[in-house]
């Protein structure tokens, strides 16, 4: 492992709640990994413990299983062998493109010769070849982003770390550097991990997400399991959009009772018949159906571009409270329907995700 963090806690005086609680994290080498989560969960404190930049309360953090943190070990930033770019690039504006990079080889025990040799080649890997005499204020904030990178790099890091790299950059922008930065790590060979609140951003880029919440992990793994199998509630309401249902596990294991009648659902769960579970299903797996055993009429429609997205009212069961539950799913364009009109649905069972009450 990279990276082990044990049982961290980091409080402010502040604050009622802890930043962090209890925190239990792994990095292995080669990943790249996204602390994903709303403003103010903790992502980015716990990336400043990792770098050393604040001191947990409590826990331990060992890098490549030395202990950097804990029991009264503390090592410096410098000596962490960790890499940062920060929100704002942190660029020094009066050095051009070559001058910033250098600046982090100020303290390395290396010749001129050889650091004019790595220079070359980082700035080559970044795609920044011909601009190495240009200043921050003539480079466009892809160019800006990715001189903050090859600053990182050259160190050549156990571990580099980035915090919502990119979080200023308009959409189209933002895109493309995802796939830029990314493409850079992978051929570095660095462990990556990348801070957002953006959750297309994290799944995207990453091969590990771990969504946090209040100063806790809420679920790890890859970007495909969060998105289809949330654990918990506020995993499937974060990741993506999410119809979260009340229910109970029927007599048998792939059946559970709902306000829409008895579904089909997954059996990757471990609740027993009876047990109160919620469940979540995502607006793009409520599918329309002549057949279905699920009737609604269509209240409102919204044009997204690549998908309608629309409100249906379903009439519930006889014995829940209210008589209307209201879903959202998700039509093509294509689709000529309206306010008003009756749709069949029904719901493949592999779409129905039991998560904890």
């Amino acid at each position: 492992m990279i990276i082990n963090l044990k049982n961290i806690l980091k409080t402010y005086p502040e604050c009622e709640s802890p930043a962090l609680n209890n925190i239990n994290l792994s990095i292995k080498s080669g990943e790249i990994i996204t602390l994903l989560g709303p403003s103010g969960c903790g992502k980015t404190t716990l990336l400043r413990l990792i770098a050393g930049l604040e001191k947990p309360d409590q826990g331990e953090i060992y890098i490549k299983n030395n202990q950097v943190t804990g029991n009264q070990i503390w090592v410096p930033p410098e000596k962490r062998e960790v890499g940062m770019v920060f929100q704002d690039f942190a660029l020094f504006p009066h050095l051009n493109v070559q001058q910033n990079i250098a600046f982090a080889l100020q303290n390395m025990k290396i010749s001129e010769e050889q650091k004019k040799n790595k220079i070359n080649s980082i700035i080559k890997l970044v795609g920044l070849s011909g601009l190495s005499s240009q200043n921050p204020a003539d480079l466009s904030g892809g160019q800006q982003q990715r001189v903050a990178l090859a600053r990182a790099l050259i160190q050549d890091p156990l571990l580099v770390m980035l915090d919502e790299p990119f979080n200023n950059l308009d959409m189209n922008l933002r895109s493309k550097m995802q796939k830029e930065i990314t493409n850079i790590i992978h051929k570095s060979g660095t462990t990556a991990v990348f801070v957002t609140h953006n959750q297309k951003e994290a799944l995207s880029i990453s091969n590990k997400v771990i969504v946090m919440d209040k100063g806790q992990i809420e679920q790890k793994g890859t970007p495909r399991q969060i998105y289809e199998k949330p654990k918990t509630k506020f995993v499937a309401s974060f990741v993506g959009q999410s119809n979260i249902l009340s229910g109970t596990i029927g007599k048998e294991k792939n059946t559970v009772i709902t306000p829409l009648g008895r579904l089909s659902c997954r059996t990757d769960h471990n609740k027993k018949p009876g047990t109160r579970v919620d469940l979540s299903i995502k607006p793009e797996d409520i599918k329309i159906n002549s057949s279905g055993s699920i009737q609604g009429t269509i209240l409102s429609q919204k044009y997204k571009g690549q998908y309608v997205e629309a409100v249906i009212s379903i009439k519930t069961s006889s014995n829940t409270k209210s008589p209307n539950k209201n879903l959202n799913i998700y039509l093509t364009p294509d689709d000529s329907y309206k306010k008003g009109d009756k749709l069949s649905l029904s719901i493949p069972p592999k779409n129905v995700n039991i998560i904890s009450s």
